[in-house]
């Protein structure tokens, strides 16, 4: 609109009742993973640009047509963040955490950004929910990982909501299924699309990942890398659904389901919801026992999932009824509001909700008001009241009122 500022393209406000639904869907997953001792981790919004470079692969989408990079001032290559665990294991590795006790547990809440194209689903700024796991590569951390997220959806109410699992091996099984998957992709290339045929190049796994229906039929039929997992890898898969199992927690084996990196190892995994079209997946994860050699660090196994809120927020169902525990205050009696204003200070000092309505409303626009916002009670301070030292209480569940000396009023609001 001329003659006003807007927000970027790709980007959304929060706010109101918006914003308290957003509140409510992340609470519940910080709720749930603190329980289970992890705890916060805030990195920098912006990193050195080769803290992802390095871990996205110099060739990729991500570092080549989706990152937001610029030149500081001191000649540094600096780039807001694209995604999150980049930034957790070069903290990890910087901030000494090898020396705590392991494995190290951390969750965050922080916003990303990538310039995508605009649509349902995909915001070039958007925040996510995620979590690591640092120091250790014991099945059940993988299974405990999974295991919260999907407690998480649940408890949301997160509606048609899938898990795609899968295992893509390591560095010694993996390049012998992979020499089987470009024959595989050599014998079809005409029945491929160009950029699989480009990828299958590039990085022979990413093929897998190609969304196109013609595709899809095709690789259908490509060999699945859980028939050519090594002994190792295929107990670690095997244990990993045994503790999902125990869990009571669905699953859908997905062979096309792979990370394209090679620090990427074993347990892969998506939720998808079928209420989001063609950006289905709410949250994806997998182990990453390479990435913090990549980084420059000692070998250390790690594991962890990334879900984008706004996502979450589309698929999850309606946030409970607002607790009526607060107290609206309608001061109409105008030299009522400065020793009014003062008592709701010290009210609040004691843990009570409070508020004023301001604007010298009527006594029913306030009643309305404090109504929808889901108000327990009002206490007016009318000009009758007031001239004999008393204020009015109104339950507004039951519609009941009575009067009640100011001098008692903090004792009435506190117990």
């Amino acid at each position: 609109m001329s003659g006003t500022y807007q927000r970027p393209p790709g980007t959304k406000d929060w706010w109101g009742e918006d914003a308290v639904r957003r509140r409510w869907i992340v609470e519940q997953a910080r709720g749930l993973f603190e329980a289970a001792g992890f705890g916060e981790i805030v990195t920098p919004t912006f990193e050195d640009t080769r803290v992802f470079a390095r871990t996205s692969g110099e060739e990729s989408d991500v570092v080549k047509k989706e990152m937001y990079t610029f030149t500081d001032r001191g000649d540094r290559s600096l780039t807001l963040r694209p995604e999150g665990t980049a930034g957790v294991i070069r903290a990890y590795i910087e901030d000494g955490m090898s020396r705590q006790p392991q494995p190290v547990k951390l969750w965050y809440l922080a916003p990303m950004f990538r310039y995508n194209r605009v649509q349902r689903g995909r915001f070039r700024e958007h925040y996510q929910f995620g979590v690591e796991v640092v120091g250790s590569e014991d099945p059940a951390v993988d299974a405990e990982v999974i295991g919260l997220q999907h407690r998480w959806y649940r408890r949301v109410g997160a509606r048609a909501v899938e898990l795609q699992l899968n295992s893509i091996g390591d560095a010694k099984c993996r390049p012998a299924y992979i020499e089987l998957l470009v024959a595989f992709l050599d014998e079809h290339a005409d029945e491929l699309c160009d950029e699989c045929r480009e990828r299958r190049h590039t990085n022979p796994l990413r093929v897998l990942d190609c969304k196109r229906e013609s595709c899809q039929s095709v690789l259908a039929q490509a060999p699945k890398i859980t028939d050519h997992l090594c002994e190792e890898c295929a107990a670690h898969f095997a244990a990993v659904r045994g503790y999902l199992d125990a869990r009571g927690v669905p699953y859908r084996l997905d062979h096309t389901l792979v990370r394209g990196l090679d620090y990427y190892t074993r347990t892969a995994w998506e939720f998808v919801s079928g209420e989001l079209g063609a950006q289905a997946t709410i949250g994806g994860g997998g182990r990453y026992d390479g990435l913090a050699e990549e980084l420059g660090g000692p070998p250390t196994p790690g594991i962890g999932f990334g879900s984008g809120v706004e996502r979450v927020a589309e698929v999850a169902g309606e946030m409970p009824a607002p607790d009526r525990g607060w107290t609206a205050f309608a001061i109409l009696a105008a030299d009522a509001a400065p020793r009014i204003h003062a008592l709701m200070d010290e009210a609040r000092e004691h843990g009570v909700h409070c508020e004023a309505a301001f604007g010298g409303r009527s006594l029913r626009r306030i009643l309305e008001w404090a109504s929808k916002r889901g108000a327990q009670r009002v206490v007016i301070a009318g000009e009758d009241e007031w001239s004999r030292g008393e204020v009015a209480v109104r339950d507004m569940t039951s519609g009941d009122q009575r009067t009640v000396p100011l001098d008692g009023l903090l004792e009435e609001l506190i117990g």
